[in-house]
């Protein structure tokens, strides 16, 4: 019976996935269908329309800041001390088959997190200041 719930649980996370995968294409598909139902708007009621309100109005996405990028990496750095540092207490707490593993799955997400930052520095616009 442990393996049927098993074989639930996983195709239940995958379902869970495909749904917020669709979703992102969904609303993204929404949002430049609105775009160009208002430039037709704007054509059929003879509306000039200037370069920056079109680039304005086309824009799907704004381009992230290398703030924000800095700001998951950091986020992703402090997740995996954090989960580092939960293995430790749980080892505290009895539990000697738990710290490797979960230094291991920290080190992920910290690794994750610097590469983030790594990625935010190298495709950022502006020359790299001095540390």
């Amino acid at each position: 019976m442990e393996m049927y719930s098993s074989n639930w649980g996983s195709a239940t996370f995958w379902i869970f996935l495909a749904i917020v995968v669709a979703s992102g294409y969904w609303r993204d598909m929404v949002g430049r269908r609105e775009a160009q139902k208002t430039l037709r708007l704007a054509i059929e009621k003879n509306y000039t329309l200037d370069q920056a309100t079109l680039d304005k109005i086309l824009a799907t996405k704004d381009r992230k800041s290398p703030g924000s990028k800095y700001g998951s990496g950091i986020f992703f750095i402090a997740l995996g001390l954090g989960l580092a540092t939960l293995g430790v207490f749980v080892r505290m707490g009895g539990d000697d088959g738990a710290l490797y593993p979960m230094f291991g799955v920290g080190a992920l997400f910290g690794f994750i997190g610097l590469g983030s930052i790594v990625a935010a520095r190298l495709s950022s616009d502006e020359p790299p200041s001095k540390l």
